[in-house]
């Protein structure tokens, strides 16, 4: 009995480090929470980060900024004193700009767009002043 839940510890720690590569360290598109956001998930493949928060498998989210589907490959709903703050999906390197990624689509709103974010790589939705 040990043994299985040292590899299911185990286990559980390489999933938690692969979606921290993904979601964290690597190339990402962020789209800020901007007053009316809207979401739906499916909470059974659901990945909790500590300190970060929660990978979904799928989701749908809609906010002022407009409409994210997500089929496969997660998203990560980052949260910030219990709140979700952003939305966040992964890029795959020098994607440019990127509204699509592997399992995922943005369709921005109007008045909506996309520019680099605070780290190389990293891209984040804004509405022009």
């Amino acid at each position: 009995m040990i043994a299985e839940e040292r590899a299911r510890e185990a286990q559980r720690v390489a999933a938690e480090a692969r979606l921290r590569s993904r979601f964290i360290d690597g190339p990402t598109l962020t789209l800020p929470v901007a007053g009316k956001l809207n979401y739906s998930f499916d909470p059974n493949a659901a990945t909790p980060l500590s300190d970060v928060g929660t990978v979904f498998e799928s989701s749908r989210a809609t906010d002022e900024w407009g409409v994210l589907d997500v089929s496969s490959g997660g998203v990560l709903l980052r949260r910030t004193g219990g709140n979700v703050t952003a939305i966040v999906v992964p890029l795959a390197a020098g994607a440019a700009p990127p509204l699509k990624g592997a399992g995922w689509r943005v369709e921005l709103a109007a008045g909506w767009t996309v520019r680099n974010g605070p780290r190389p790589g990293d891209w984040i939705a804004v509405r022009p002043p």
